[in-house]
């Protein structure tokens, strides 16, 4: 005769508990409980005419348990490994995501500072180029440093020409404007002089802002010491070095050079 009590042994959860109100694993059972066992398998054997091999106190009371619970659940131990383990996701997920922020804002910073630079550039260049005698009869260029550079130039398409000052302060590059009003001879009045700002972040570097060469510049020549004779000016180069988040390895740099339309004699 076959015990179906027995078959399904393998195929119960190792963990099981008593259907009683104690509730203990098999493997924190007491001398109580396999004596429970031992009396139900003596009960057993009784109420059958076979009994299966090896059957003892703690074969009945493993399958008695298997057999009949059905609670389940997790350790205290395998609770605390499982909130671990999401814990330690967690931290490694939140790491990434700022690292991802700060990556993203660098590259963006570069890129606005690349662009203010450029436009700031641009603009130099094009008024620089169309450099002219002021209103009054003044010398197109009337002061030249390394930081900063002053010139008449029409940069508002008008019938007259302004006076033009770029300079710096601190770290932002800076435009200045001063209209002509009408007398004999015209007037530039300091305090009319309109200030915007170009680009900020500058950066320090070994290049100065303003170059300035003379008709014999040949792409290799060394600029024209400072101070800086103005009529022997032709060519300024304008180089600026920009850095928006302070974090790059290499700051942003952008050169041009522009020879004077107006005062080109080395034809």
């Amino acid at each position: 005769m076959r015990y179906p009590f027995f078959y399904s042994v393998r195929r119960i959860p190792h963990r099981a508990k008593l259907d009683g109100d104690e509730g203990k694993f098999l493997d924190t059972a007491s001398a109580e409980d396999f004596d429970r066992a031992q009396s139900k398998a003596r009960h057993l054997a009784q109420k059958t005419s076979q009994m299966p091999r090896g059957f003892s106190a703690r074969t009945f009371y493993r399958c008695y348990l298997r057999r009949y619970s059905t609670r389940s659940g997790l350790t205290l131990l395998e609770a605390a490994i499982s909130i671990g383990i999401f814990a330690l996701i967690a931290v490694v997920m939140y790491s990434l995501q700022i690292d991802f922020v700060n990556v993203t804002r660098t590259v963006t910073g570069q890129l606005m500072s690349q662009a203010d630079a450029r436009k700031a550039v641009a603009q130099m260049i094009a008024e620089i180029r169309e450099a002219a005698p002021s209103d009054a009869g003044s010398y197109p260029i009337e002061a030249a440093a390394t930081s900063s550079m002053t010139f008449y130039s029409n940069v508002d398409s008008d019938s007259s020409h302004e006076r033009v000052r770029y300079f710096v302060a601190g770290a932002t590059l800076r435009r200045g404007v001063i209209k002509a009003v009408a007398g004999t001879p015209p007037t530039y009045p300091a305090a009319s002089e309109t200030v915007t700002d170009l680009t900020g972040s500058l950066v320090s570097t070994t290049t100065p802002i303003f170059s300035y060469y003379d008709k014999n510049y040949s792409g290799t020549s060394s600029p024209l010491a400072i101070p800086v004779d103005l009529l022997a000016v032709r060519l300024v180069a304008v180089s600026l070095a920009v850095d928006l988040t302070s974090k790059s390895p290499v700051p942003i740099t952008v050169n041009s050079a522009v020879a004077i339309r107006n005062l080109k004699d080395n034809y």
